[in-house]
């Protein structure tokens, strides 16, 4: 993928192409994956059919909708990709921002990518979706 977007694809070489420039005017990886996948192949051969997209974000742009978001990556099995764009928890309401930090924290905690023990709910939103 790196390469189709004319990137190199050594860690030592990082921004050689215009991938960074899309990341600074706010594409998000979805987007781009979304993207690439689109031009390269028939999503539906690589991607297992569902009654709706198995790949879901929480937008700034929407975040009345980010607690529902939330909620279906941790409780539909048939979501496989969920993502986050920077920021899409700094405008809601203090509740509703704890409620889905701990959706996260179980999200992370049930692809055992997060250690329990470790860091509260809020420092992994905050380091996942950022302020």
């Amino acid at each position: 993928m790196l390469h189709y977007l004319r990137e190199s694809p050594s860690p030592l070489s990082l921004c050689s192409g215009p991938l960074c420039g899309h990341v600074r005017n706010e594409a998000t990886a979805m987007a781009l994956y979304y993207l690439y996948t689109a031009t390269k192949t028939d999503d539906r051969c690589i991607h297992q059919a569902s009654s709706h997209s198995p790949a879901i974000s929480m937008l700034r742009e929407a975040a009345d909708l980010n607690d529902g978001i939330a909620e279906s990556a941790v409780n539909d099995f048939e979501v496989v990709l969920f993502g986050a764009q920077h920021g899409a928890l700094s405008s809601l309401a203090e509740g509703v921002s704890q409620r889905i930090s701990n959706q996260l924290q179980g999200i992370f905690e049930g692809a055992s990518v997060e250690d329990p023990s470790g860091d509260s709910a809020a420092t992994l939103a905050a380091c996942v979706v950022g302020g």
